[in-house]
């Protein structure tokens, strides 16, 4: 009878995009056929269950509604952001 090894589980935890690489604020700037930039809800506040807040800031690799301070760093620092 062969010796049988009993596999081992990972502990590595994979982490969801957001919080890897490089993510910068921009503006959403307006379009063709929108003179004024179109607002977005900061999913921040909005999972925090706030009055909703609308910016024209997204992070440009998430391609979110995001305001500049403080939600921009939580998104992009806490696990759980909600």
């Amino acid at each position: 009878m062969g010796i049988q090894k009993k596999g081992r589980r990972s502990n590595i935890v994979e982490l969801p995009n957001r919080l890897l690489g490089n993510h910068y604020p921009s503006i959403v700037l307006p379009t063709r056929s929108r003179a004024k930039p179109q607002k977005k809800k900061c999913i921040v506040c909005k999972n925090k269950n706030i009055k909703r807040k609308d910016t024209t800031f997204v992070c440009v690799k998430c391609n979110v509604g995001l305001r500049p301070a403080p939600c921009f760093d939580i998104y992009h620092t806490q696990n759980e952001y909600c």
